[in-house]
């Protein structure tokens, strides 16, 4: 639990900035970031840390978690919030 628990901070930024881009209609750069998560990252990362022993997988989700944080925070930057067309001031 305590190696689980590191994930705890950088989780937010993994969950929420993919669910503010598929609110704001940005639905590949969500898909990204939740297969980077999931996929692209966690498995490998598991299978890399199990060479080193059993107790070592656990190191996997945190680590993931902080690659997929740092990810989002470079693709929040990169895609800033679009101004609603009907929100336009004249």
């Amino acid at each position: 639990m305590r190696i689980i628990g590191i994930s705890f901070v950088p989780i937010s930024f993994s969950i929420v900035i993919p669910t503010y881009f598929q609110a704001i209609g940005m639905g590949k750069q969500s898909i990204v970031l939740t297969v980077l998560r999931q996929i692209v990252l966690l498995i490998p990362l598991a299978w890399m840390f199990s060479l080193l022993g059993v107790d070592y997988v656990w190191w996997a989700f945190p680590t993931a978690e902080m690659i997929t944080a740092a990810t989002a925070c470079i693709l929040y930057r990169k895609y800033p919030m679009k101004e609603p067309a009907g929100l336009k001031e004249e």
